[in-house]
């Protein structure tokens, strides 16, 4: 999957992200590549999910926030279990793909079915601090028994640099966060960055 950081006002502006998935360590992980000239060098790969676990990380999407230029990256991971439950992890880098700082954000975890193909039917879009990945799951149907698909979604406030972003424009945190239940804010990182 190839994006790109269209906002001029970025620190990133113009830069390409490349995302993969691969099994060079033996499992399947998710990574990152970006180039600033347009595709004719690009930086060194970078490993999206950041647990050092021996288990799946598979169907990613990417997208990029076009106001604030940050990357996010869904994806099933199975790094909590030594069999096939899966869950669903939001990675998030604010240096341009540098780094990346993950979390899980599904309920619970699922087991997918071998007789359904659960696919990889799983997206992501972002626009001004407003997360909104969505993916599928597979559950067993407790009344016949029988393996079906959902869908799913979440919506997620981008917290990194709140405060900052509150002092520059003049808008208060509350009208930011105003359409969620609850955020996590840290300010021991200075400008209010994702816990």
């Amino acid at each position: 999957m190839l994006s790109s950081d269209m906002n001029p006002s970025s620190p990133f502006y113009g830069r390409l992200y490349i995302m993969w998935s691969d099994q060079r360590r033996g499992v399947t992980d998710v990574y990152t590549m970006h180039s600033d000239d347009a595709g004719l060098s690009w930086s060194k790969r970078q490993r999206v999910n950041t647990d050092s676990s021996l288990q799946h990380h598979f169907f990613p999407s990417m997208t990029v926030d076009p106001v604030t230029g940050h990357l996010f990256i869904v994806y099933y991971d199975r790094r909590a279990y030594q069999d096939a439950r899966t869950d669903v992890y939001l990675a998030t880098s604010v240096d341009g793909g540098v780094s990346f700082h993950d979390e899980r954000i599904s309920e619970s975890a699922f087991t997918p079915a071998d007789s359904i193909f659960f696919g990889d039917y799983i997206g992501i879009s972002a626009h001004d601090r407003h997360v909104h990945p969505v993916w599928m799951r597979l559950d067993v149907d407790p009344q016949n028994g029988r393996p079906h698909t959902s869908v799913w979604t979440t919506s997620i406030q981008d917290t990194f640099g709140l405060v900052h972003a509150s002092v520059a424009s003049g808008i208060p945190e509350k009208t930011y966060a105003g359409h969620f239940d609850s955020i996590s804010v840290c300010f021991s990182k200075g400008l209010g960055a994702p816990v």
